[in-house]
């Protein structure tokens, strides 16, 4: 796990289980998610954050499961769907991953290990 904590946005935890993030705005302001995305590495999988704030304190999950899209309960729960090419898979392989949270800037404020 690596942080850049200049930038108020942060991966708080995860869930390999249930298969999703939250996201928590850690600074005293509110902030605009547009222009955040969350990034696979090594695939074409991208995640870009609806047009939402998040007040101070308060966090987002992004669900990854199969059934993501059911989770799906704005502003609160997001679905990040996986790509055409692997619409019968979840976004994560069974041996594991790695992803990005990358600023509206392109700036890769964190990045976490994810293994199932």
């Amino acid at each position: 796990l690596s942080v850049d904590s200049a930038f108020p946005i942060l991966i708080s935890g995860m869930d390999l289980e249930g298969e999703y993030f939250s996201v928590r705005n850690g600074s005293t302001e509110s902030v605009d998610l547009a222009g955040w995305t969350l990034h696979a590495v090594g695939t074409d999988e991208e995640f870009k954050f609806p047009d939402l704030s998040l007040r101070p304190g308060e966090s987002i999950t992004v669900w990854t499961s199969a059934d993501a899209e059911e989770r799906e309960n704005l502003p609160s729960d997001v679905a990040w769907l996986p790509t055409e090419e692997r619409a019968s898979a979840t976004v994560w392989d069974e041996y594991g991953d790695e992803v990005e949270l990358i600023s509206p800037d392109g700036d890769i404020v964190q990045s976490v290990d994810v293994i199932n």
